[in-house]
Order: structure tokens, then sequence, then C-alpha cells
């Protein structure tokens, strides 16, 4: 199925969020990696969803993109 090697789908559109949130700001994988403090592999995996991010990584990555966290969780509007 779609889900197929997937988490949930909260999962998915949380990686559907941040792929279009780096996206909206002209920046690769690795330089959010960069920006975020964490492993250049890290964004790609939550991404593609194979990996649910810490509440810690999430902060991070709201920093990073400058917006707060709560817009960043905010998946209510992603369509998978």
């Amino acid at each position: 199925g779609i889900m197929n090697n997937k988490l949930g789908e909260l999962t998915n559109k949380f990686g559907k969020k941040l792929k279009m949130e780096r996206k909206k700001r002209n920046l690769s994988q690795f330089a959010l990696a960069e920006l975020s403090d964490l492993n250049k592999n890290s964004i790609g995996v939550i991404e593609r969803a194979e990996n649910s991010p810490t509440l810690e990584t999430i902060e991070k990555l709201a920093n990073a993109l400058n917006m707060p966290v709560t817009e960043l969780i905010d998946v209510s509007k992603v369509d998978l």
C-alpha cells in the first residue's frame, strides 16, 4: 500500500510539511541539517517519513526555519 515501509499518517504529513517549508526557503537538506545542527542524513530520513523526529529535533528544525514549533507541527492542511 501507499504507507509501505513508512510510519503513520502524522509522520508522513510532517515529512511533507518539512520539505515544503525547507523548499520555500531555498534550503538544501544539507543546509537545513547544518542550520539545525543535525546529521546531514537526518533531514531526508524525516522528509521521507522513515523516522519520526523527537520533540528536540522538531524544536531545532523550527528554530532553523525561523518559525514557531506550533506552526511547523500543524499538518492540518497537508495532503498525502
